[in-house]
């Protein structure tokens, strides 16, 4: 029995004896931020200094709608226009949630907050609607209907919230809406079929 044990431990030390030997220390020098380009950075980002941070991590969530055409950030809180039912989502804390549907519109392109936080402007296509969401509740309602605008591709409100720079198609006009009345007109014709984004000059 002592023979059995006294051999089984002589096994087990040579064992180690040659682990030891099959692990071998690296070791590498940094000296410019190129040189990370030999490895695959995982779960952390790299900065132009060489500096290492914990990266953005990504999950994927599954919305419940073929495809989101347009987000809003607001907060901890990401709106989402989708399609194919003109449905607006709301995704916070890992849960999607439906905030609104547009009547009559299949696809809502484009999303923007007011500048008091309370109502999200929304728009898509077809129809050429403007429409108003109350943040709080999720109602929505149509603040109007563009002549010669049925694709609504962008809206920008203005920096006192009175009015709202509008892109459209298929005619590539500018429109102005005004929030109080919901009276519109054309600002310009760009001559385009689409004018898909708008950035109001500051």
């Amino acid at each position: 029995m002592k023979r059995l044990v006294g051999f089984m431990a002589g096994a087990a030390v040579a064992a180690l004896a040659v682990l030891a030997l099959a692990v071998t220390t690296k070791t590498w020098t940094v000296t410019s931020f190129r040189d990370f380009d030999d490895g695959e950075a995982k779960g952390v980002l790299i900065g132009p200094q060489g500096d290492a941070q914990a990266g953005i991590g990504t999950k994927r969530t599954d919305l419940g709608a073929p495809l989101a055409m347009s987000s809003l950030a607001i907060g901890k809180r990401v709106l989402l226009g989708s399609g194919d039912e003109g449905a607006v989502l709301s995704y916070e804390a890992g849960k999607v949630r439906p905030l609104a549907k547009l009547d009559g519109v299949t696809l809502v392109a484009t999303l923007a907050l007011s500048p008091d936080g309370k109502t999200v402007w929304a728009g898509g296509t077809p129809g050429g609607g403007v429409f108003a969401i109350e943040l709080a509740t999720g109602k929505p309602r149509k603040l109007a209907t563009l002549e010669g605008g049925d694709h609504v591709w962008a809206i920008v409100p203005s920096a006192d919230g009175k009015t709202l720079w509008v892109g459209t198609g298929p005619d590539g006009k500018l429109f102005s809406v005004d929030v109080a009345s919901g009276k519109s007109k054309v600002l310009w014709d760009s001559g385009k079929k689409h004018l898909l984004s708008v950035l109001e000059d500051a």
